[in-house]
């Protein structure tokens, strides 16, 4: 960095809802206060995310406050730049992106997740596209793609991994450490008991049809093993996706005769490290259960063909993936018994770890902000 962009020192504001880009983002402001001013704007579990990492939130909104407050913020800041978090259905990411570029804001949204590209950018319940930034971040060539595939422009997309995952593949050593007797200690396990975790979803709600649900999951792999075949006991618990509801999660449970406990107030990496093992559907914590060397397996039964076509990092670790219902069982079977490996991260399609994501991501702000600095200072 020269040192006239040093002495501008720019404003970037960082504004998210959804605790997956939450992560994501909440990582990367910590990565990055010595390169900018950074003020945060949270919506609803994100203020937690950010709280946990040491970035304490500028504003923050238990949801949506409105394209009133939205409008006073943008014209309040004085920033340079926005980084955004690309939420299912947070209008303050769109409207603030929207805001921003009519203030000739730099603007950069990140993509946390390899499904619903272009709902990430349109009117909720459309396809339309109509909250583009300057740049979109993904994390891969295989979310590149699906971005053009959902009518994205090719322009706008940069490849830059994942902040919050170059921190877990850095630091698995200390977070599973730092975790994991005390989780389990609140559980009443002990060492010698396994501890299988079961990340559950939130698909039902999100009108996402992958041709199952997540009753779908629970009635597949019922009854789980209380033991392992050398007689090793097992403790199993779920962990609720953050915007689904722990009652209605208990209900259906219940329903399904599978009275198993909730794993709340611990966050789902801290659950991850506290496990022996995971199991769950396509959440974004299968593959964090990768990264801290947990053996995994992600279950999809029925799942429909034409969905999910750019989610292979599955397929890139050799997570094992599931869709044929009858299968379920043997694969949880596998999974207790220690017949399915750690996935095998030097396969995955991006490298990760010593902070690539978050300085690519720094670059893209510099590059921009330095450019308009220079042309400002000119005039």
């Amino acid at each position: 960095m020269s040192a006239d962009f040093q002495s501008h020192l720019a404003t970037l504001v960082v504004v998210c809802q959804d605790t997956g880009a939450a992560y994501a983002l909440a990582s990367y402001g910590a990565r990055a206060a010595s390169s900018f001013r950074l003020r945060s704007i949270c919506i609803g579990k994100a203020g937690e995310v950010f709280r946990s990492t040491g970035v304490i939130p500028d504003w923050e909104y238990e949801s949506d406050p409105g394209s009133e407050v939205i409008d006073n913020l943008v014209e309040e800041m004085g920033s340079d730049a926005v980084l955004l978090g690309t939420s299912f259905d947070s209008w303050t990411e769109r409207l603030f992106c929207k805001k921003a570029r009519d203030q000739g804001l730099f603007t950069v949204s990140f993509v946390d997740w390899w499904s619903n590209f272009g709902r990430r950018f349109s009117t909720p319940g459309s396809n339309d596209l109509a909250f583009l930034p300057e740049i979109i971040a993904v994390m891969d060539e295989d979310a590149r793609s699906g971005c053009i595939t959902e009518g994205i422009p090719a322009h706008l997309l940069q490849v830059t991994g994942n902040p919050y995952w170059d921190y877990l593949a850095d630091h698995a050593p200390m977070i599973v450490k730092e975790s994991r007797e005390s989780v389990r200690n609140d559980l009443g396990i002990g060492n010698n008991t396994l501890l299988g975790l079961i990340i559950s979803s939130n698909i039902r709600n999100l009108g996402l049809n992958l041709g199952y649900a997540e009753a779908d999951f629970f009635s597949s792999v019922r009854p789980l093993p209380e033991r392992t075949e050398a007689g090793m006991p097992i403790a199993w618990v779920v962990k609720p996706h953050p915007k689904e509801s722990p009652a209605e999660l208990r209900y259906m449970l219940s329903c399904e005769r599978m009275p198993l406990p909730l794993l709340e107030g611990v966050s789902a990496i801290e659950a991850v490290a506290a496990s022996d093992f995971v199991m769950g559907m396509c959440s974004s914590v299968l593959f964090e259960a990768a990264l801290l060397g947990r053996p995994v397996v992600s279950l999809q039964p029925g799942l429909d063909n034409d969905k999910l076509h750019t989610l292979r990092i599955f397929d890139h670790l050799g997570i094992p993936k599931i869709t044929r219902t009858g299968d379920a069982k043997i694969a949880v079977q596998d999974l207790v018994n220690g017949r399915i490996p750690s996935p095998v991260l030097g396969k995955a399609p991006f490298p990760l770890g010593n902070n690539r994501a978050a300085d690519r991501i720094t670059a893209l702000f510099q590059e921009k902000i330095w450019t308009r600095h220079r042309r400002h200072t000119i005039a």
